[in-house]
């Protein structure tokens, strides 16, 4: 077992990293003061990884759309009949999990107890159980819910989004998929699933609160003693098809039934290395900040002449083979501000980045990373986007503290490509 001590000198803190003999990963981060435990274990696994090689035969695999989201909803079933997130609740712990395009993270947070939520939390993903009937049930549950995401405006402005940028790449789909994807999956696919994806080595276990380090590791080593290393085989690889250059449509509406009109603009940018996106995410976001925030004139402009409603919410999205911008707002005229958008980028491209400006979002970055800290949700989740591209906390604050004023103006002209641009927009139906 390797044991890694990381400072990290922006907070004064340190936390550790293990590399458990079973090929689990475990990052604790004390946090002294806090009555409340926060862990999340994550599987590397996600809507995603939907073609893969499966590693017992060799052969290409193409599973339904939306498997692993339904994969993630079939876990908390156990064979003894019992609940899991009752058994959560008899130690007051609250309990949750979620699917995104890369990740299965189930988590829970509590105060005391810490022995019993871990080995809950560590018996039932380790231990799968799926009937035919089950499944069936789950059909009927995860259709409904698909349908209540079709009638969702932030999340039908947001994917359809994603969708007009990828021609390709499997984050094109949805997460949940659709309701005839999920129709196909039976047991004997999410054993299969499960099998090539939910090893210890392709799982990470993220520990933040007031809690020992050396207590979470003898309790994983406790509660996993059962697992050999030999059993932890690779996880199984991913195959993606090469994804075009170009946006696949630049404008893609739809009409619900809202009081005010949603838009949603995506700039989709060149891909690298995972960890190379992860680091440009940081440069984008003070880019973006510093055009469209809060304190921009663009915003000031836009908001004055009664174009938005609120504030222009911007985000990076990145991951394997995907790095995309997105800039959403609330208002009337998404066509006329789309225009504004880019022939803003436009101008700041040619006159110039405003040297003041980008000094004050850098340190606005850095203030939101510290802030996160204080939330040991969103701190648990950061850790272990941070671990799983093979980086630290402190690498981190040292990269955002060197990010020059040149890399932003080199990454404004290199990105934010008009032709490799999109606007989705959700009409209101008055």
């Amino acid at each position: 077992m390797e044991k890694k001590v990381i400072t990290v000198e922006r907070l004064n803190d340190k936390y550790c990293e293990v590399q458990h003999k079973t090929g689990l990963k475990i990052v604790v981060f004390r946090t002294q003061g806090y009555s409340t435990s926060y862990a999340i274990l994550d599987v590397n696994y996600g809507s995603a990884n939907n073609r893969f090689i499966d590693k017992k035969n060799g052969k290409l695999l193409d599973t339904p759309l939306g498997i692993a989201h339904f994969l993630e909803h079939k876990m908390f079933e156990n064979e003894d009949k019992t609940d899991t997130f009752e058994l959560f609740a008899k130690t007051g712990a609250s309990a949750n999990a979620f699917t995104d395009f890369e990740k299965t993270a189930y988590l829970f947070s509590g105060a005391g107890y810490l022995e019993d939520n871990l080995k809950i939390l560590l018996n039932f993903v380790t231990h799968p159980y799926f009937t035919k009937e089950t499944v069936q049930k789950e059909q009927g549950i995860i259709a409904q819910e698909i349908k209540m995401y079709e009638d969702s405006p932030s999340w039908q402005v947001f994917f359809n989004a994603i969708s007009a940028m990828y021609q390709k790449h499997p984050i094109a789909n949805d997460i949940a998929g659709t309701v005839d994807s999920i129709a196909t999956i039976t047991p004997e696919l999410l054993y299969t699933c499960y099998d090539n994806f939910y090893s210890l080595n392709n799982m990470i276990l993220t520990v933040v609160g007031d809690v020992n380090e050396e207590k979470v590791i003898n309790l994983v080593d406790k509660l996993l003693s059962d697992c050999k290393v030999e059993n932890q085989i690779a996880n199984a690889k991913t195959y993606y098809e090469i994804e075009p250059t170009a946006v696949k449509t630049h404008r893609i509406s739809k009409t619900l039934p809202i009081s005010i009109t949603l838009a949603e603009i995506g700039f989709k940018e060149n891909a690298y290395t995972l960890q190379e996106n992860f680091l440009r995410q940081f440069i984008y976001e003070i880019v973006l900040d510093m055009i469209f925030g809060s304190t921009s004139k663009f915003y000031e402009e836009v908001y004055k002449e009664g174009l938005v409603t609120e504030s222009i919410d911007t985000d990076v999205m990145w991951g394997v083979g995907y790095l995309a911008l997105l800039i959403s707002m609330e208002t009337n005229e998404p066509d006329e501000l789309y225009k504004m958008i880019i022939e803003e980028i436009k101008q700041q491209r040619e006159h110039g980045l405003n040297r003041e400006d980008f000094e004050l979002c850098k340190k606005s970055l850095l203030f939101r990373l510290i802030k996160t800290t204080e939330n040991l949700d969103d701190f648990a989740l950061l850790l272990f986007d941070i671990t799983r591209v093979g980086y630290d906390l402190d690498f981190v604050f040292k990269f955002i503290e060197n990010i020059s004023f040149k890399d932003a103006e080199q990454l404004m002209h290199e990105g934010f490509k008009q032709e490799r641009s999109v606007l989705s927009v959700v009409q209101a139906n008055r």
